[in-house]
């Protein structure tokens, strides 16, 4: 079983997370489960991500795999992780194909994935870059587990995409994955934010979640 991963506050809920799960439905051909783990979301949105079939899990110790770690035990297969402000333009599949059996990760922080049988490795990396105050992917190339891929999946040089009908590409390339981290602000107006450019898809996803009742 393949599962796509964010964790989310209810500050970002309504354009980050909403926006990570229309274009997760409408662009990345994803047919997998879907996990949000609860960052402080209210009752409301999170009975509402629940009543559309998607896991919630209690953040434990503001840690991602350690909000993971008792389902990961009770379910094998291959996890991926985007933060929150990551939006996907294209097919991910393949992503999940190439992390049978391994790590993967890239050069931009905000991205992991890892088949469940690495998951003590994960956590035990995450605790100690906690500890250090490092940033997971100082320590990935240290592990024979962890694969370096493409930026493709997790690319953050907005300021240099252009728009190649209808995809924000980077030298003439589609990024299947982009990550606006903290830049939200920066771009607004700019009709690259996902709620500007597809707003057609992250207006019907957004009502939908508000006419749920819970």
């Amino acid at each position: 079983m393949n599962y796509a991963v964010t964790s989310v506050s209810e500050k970002d809920f309504t354009k980050a997370g909403i926006s990570w799960l229309s274009s997760l439905f409408d662009f990345s051909n994803y047919d997998g489960e879907i996990i949000f783990i609860d960052f402080g979301l209210s009752e409301s949105n999170k009975s509402k991500l629940l009543n559309n079939g998607i896991i919630v899990l209690d953040q434990v110790d503001n840690s991602v795999p350690a909000s993971l770690k008792n389902f990961v035990e009770s379910n094998k297969g291959i996890y991926s992780y985007w933060n929150c402000n990551c939006v996907f333009q294209d097919d991910i599949n393949l992503l999940f194909e190439l992390c049978n059996n391994k790590i993967l990760y890239t050069e931009n922080s905000g991205f992991y994935a890892f088949d469940s049988i690495y998951f003590n490795l994960i956590q035990s990396l995450y605790d100690l870059c906690s500890f250090l105050e490092k940033e997971q992917e100082d320590f990935f190339e240290y592990y024979k587990q962890a694969v370096l891929v493409e930026n493709i999946w997790n690319f953050k040089n907005i300021t240099n995409l252009s728009d190649i009908q209808g995809k924000l590409c980077f030298n003439g390339n589609v990024q299947n994955v982009l990550n606006f981290d903290k830049q939200q602000k920066t771009f607004q107006g700019r009709n690259v934010l996902f709620w500007e450019k597809h707003k057609d898809c992250y207006e019907f996803y957004l009502n939908k979640f508000k006419k749920l009742k819970f």
